[in-house]
């Protein structure tokens, strides 16, 4: 069924509101629990490790369907005011993005350079600092082409963020730059 997915009309939106459906089950979270080490750096373009936010993945099956532990602990973005209580959206936004990254590089060949097209997001309920956050992800596209993630964020099994990005990969960053 996901392999006839057209994902250059607008079916992906209809896909972001499925994966909502799809139950994190006591396995996944089993296996996250134990899984607090942090992903490899290279699977979400970044030069230095201690900004990587997401654990190493826990993968459905043989699917494009990952989970992962997010972090909150960052060296590159540095808040004016951190609150007390609640996850900024600004730390939201870059986990959405590592998570996207990552599923990309982690279902499909390694993505060379990836465009963001669009990038929607709908919070729905705020995610505290003292509790696990857990990543649902699922990505599909071309090596070279186009392609979409969507993701939940979820917190003591609620559904805190939805997310939608798609994008474009190239091969090489000379493509993207002259292409």
């Amino acid at each position: 069924m996901l392999s006839d997915l057209n994902i250059y009309g607008t079916e992906y939106r209809e896909f972001a509101r499925t994966i909502e459906k799809i139950p994190v089950s006591s396995k996944i979270y089993t296996q996250l629990d134990e899984n607090r080490q942090k992903l490899d750096k290279v699977y979400v373009h970044k030069h230095k490790p201690e900004n990587v936010l997401l654990s190493k993945e826990v993968k459905l099956n043989n699917s494009n369907l990952l989970f992962f532990n997010a972090f909150i602990d960052t060296t590159e973005i540095i808040l004016d005011h951190i609150a007390e209580d609640h996850v900024e959206g600004v730390l939201l936004s870059e986990i959405c993005r590592q998570a996207s990254i990552a599923s990309i590089n982690l279902c499909m060949e390694y993505s060379k350079v990836f465009v963001l097209l669009e990038d929607k997001k709908v919070f729905n309920k705020f995610i505290r600092r003292d509790k696990d956050i857990i990543i649902k992800v699922f990505s599909m596209g071309e090596v070279k082409g186009t392609g979409f993630c969507v993701l939940n964020i979820l917190q003591e099994g609620n559904l805190c963020v939805k997310a939608t990005l798609r994008g474009y990969n190239f091969e090489t960053k000379e493509e993207y730059i002259h292409g």
